[in-house]
């Protein structure tokens, strides 16, 4: 754009410079006023081209924030899903460990007193 903004003052220059036939020539400062006007022009097309472009970068960064915004809420619910899973597997662990103990628990009652029966029968017969 800068090189539009160039060649419109150069366009309004030119103009000034030729002046028509049977004309008078252009004093300079009129043609130092076409120039300002020209310069004028282009830098107010510049900064409307630059108060739109960052009119747009700004409606990009809201939406990025809130894109950002919905994929931390996202991540922080599964965070807590993923994490009552995990204590959910451990107390399962703990039942399946607990419910072994009590097994082993059992078996060695079960055999002491199988042990204590056989003991008992056989002094019963030896009275």
């Amino acid at each position: 754009q800068a090189q539009e903004s160039l060649a419109a003052a150069g366009a309004a220059l030119a103009v000034q410079r030729t002046p028509p036939a049977g004309a008078a020539a252009p004093s300079l400062g009129d043609t130092l006023q076409a120039c300002q006007e020209a310069l004028r022009s282009a830098v107010g097309d510049d900064a409307r081209a630059a108060r739109i472009a960052q009119e747009a970068l700004e409606k990009k960064c809201l939406e990025a924030r809130d894109a950002a915004r919905r994929f931390a809420r996202v991540t922080a619910k599964w965070k807590k899903d993923v994490g009552e899973l995990d204590a959910a597997v451990r107390q399962l662990g703990d039942v399946e460990t607990w419910a072994a103990a009590i097994a082993r628990d059992v078996a060695t009652v079960s055999r002491t007193l199988d042990k204590a029966a056989a003991n008992a029968g056989g002094a019963a017969a030896q009275r």
